[in-house]
């Protein structure tokens, strides 16, 4: 399936960054397992035109040479969705260069850069020299990059991150990218955060938490043309609200969802990736179908603490994705590539007895090729899928029999009632109904 994962998103990142005890390096280094994962169950994962530019996580990514090395091998991992500078004539450097074009709007702010000075002038400088050849960039000591890595040299990663990110779709033709294909009307968060308050599923106290945040844009920004800008309400939420207010994050963190939700209704993958903050409605959670979570494995006393299903827990696996190198991603998933196709297939169609049967065939395939990787740390995570659950990261076996809830309905208390999760995934409503396709856009090169 094509993900648009909401939690690659550079401002959703310094938001779930800040949270206590998390930190940005523990946050890279889970959200990197996190598409590991991805990578090995055979998802490809929508970038769009701003998280190429200013995601912490992509423009770390990109400066990696081990995940350089799996696109080559896997291009199709990452596809890009963005608007070409002429509609009716797009090229793969018009559809490329498209956040360098959006970091150029006025009020625009930086997510990876404490300034968006940086991000703007290197955007303008790349665009004016028409140049994205890397070797050139990093060799011409006149070269945009240079010049702007020379004012900004604490942030010399992430600009040739950037860079090479960039270069990636729009010289290897093997990368899929194209314009987005969604022909519905536009819309801004603030239409999507009146979108969600008419849903009749809407639990009690996400309504609360969007009525809180439509009422504090409406009264906080005169301009209503303003009020589906994230960065506009953001400095708004700075001058009004003190951020030890509860009410600061909330309003935060469900503008961030609602952004999110917005960029994938524009983009029109098979689904988003929702990531979790708290005290705040996940807005994804109601524009698609839930179908898969990852949740994390709370421990009491030393040990795991699993709510009780009525079924059993038919599968632990004891690695952490984390812990492989990208090298070892790619290698693991063209030999478990098979088993990961029915994956996605089951995964789609909904049923129950498929998603079984196809969990458990790449699971076991997925194990055999990593039996003998010994994690040097594992944070156990239970991935909850359909009618199955996989425990993951935690190396004793363990099958927890009977109890009152069913999987589907522990999974809906944790998603509905404000219960911690890592990342959901969901599908569009419509998706099970169409026929998949490509969005790979090749000619006009």
């Amino acid at each position: 399936m094509r993900l648009y994962a909401q939690w690659l998103d550079g401002a959703y990142f310094n938001l779930a960054s800040h949270k206590a005890g998390v930190g940005q390096e523990n946050l890279l280094y889970s959200t990197a397992s996190v598409l590991k994962l991805h990578a090995l169950l055979g998802t490809r994962i929508v970038l769009s035109d701003i998280q190429l530019i200013d995601s912490p996580v992509v423009l770390h990514l990109f400066y990696d040479e081990s995940f350089r090395d799996f696109l080559k091998t896997h291009p199709g991992f990452f596809e890009l969705i963005a608007y070409p500078e002429n509609i009716q004539r797009p090229t793969r450097y018009s559809i490329t260069t498209g956040g360098l074009r959006r970091a150029l709007v006025p009020g625009w702010i930086s997510s990876a850069f404490p300034n968006p000075d940086a991000t703007r002038e290197f955007s303008q400088r790349l665009l004016d020299s028409d140049e994205l050849d890397v070797e050139k960039q990093l060799r011409d000591r006149n070269s945009p990059f240079n010049i702007v890595r020379d004012k900004w040299p604490e942030r010399a990663a992430f600009l040739e991150g950037m860079l090479r990110g960039l270069a990636h779709f729009s010289s290897y033709s093997d990368a899929p990218l194209g314009p987005p294909s969604h022909e519905g009307p536009p819309l801004t968060l603030y239409d999507m955060l009146l979108l969600t308050l008419q849903n009749r599923d809407l639990a009690p106290v996400h309504k609360r938490y969007l009525e809180m945040t439509v009422e504090f844009i409406q009264g906080a920004i005169e301009n209503r043309s303003d009020w589906g800008r994230q960065s506009i309400i953001f400095a708004a939420l700075d001058r009004k609200l003190n951020p030890f207010n509860p009410d600061y994050h909330t309003i935060k963190n469900t503008v961030n969802h609602a952004y999110n939700a917005t960029v994938e209704y524009s983009l029109a993958p098979d689904g988003g990736s929702l990531g979790y903050l708290p005290r705040s409605a996940q807005v994804g959670l109601y524009l698609d179908r839930p179908t898969n979570s990852l949740l994390p494995l709370v421990f009491k006393e030393g040990r795991p603490s699993i709510p009780s299903f009525s079924k059993k827990i038919p599968l632990v696996l004891n690695w952490d994705p984390g812990t492989l190198h990208w090298r070892q991603v790619a290698d693991v998933a063209k030999k478990t590539a098979t088993s990961a196709a029915k994956l996605q297939t089951a995964l789609r169609s909904g049923s129950e007895s498929e998603v079984q049967s196809a969990i458990d065939e790449h699971a076991r395939a997925l194990s055999s090729c990593l039996v003998s990787k010994t994690p040097r740390h594992i944070p156990p995570w239970l991935w909850i899928a359909g009618p199955v659950v996989v425990l993951i990261g935690y190396p004793e076996a363990v099958a927890i029999i009977g109890g009152v809830k069913t999987v589907e309905e522990v999974w809906r208390d944790v998603l509905y009632r404000g219960r911690k999760y890592l990342v959901t995934n969901t599908i569009r409503k419509v998706a099970q109904m169409a026929t998949p396709r490509s969005s790979n856009w090749s000619s006009g090169t």
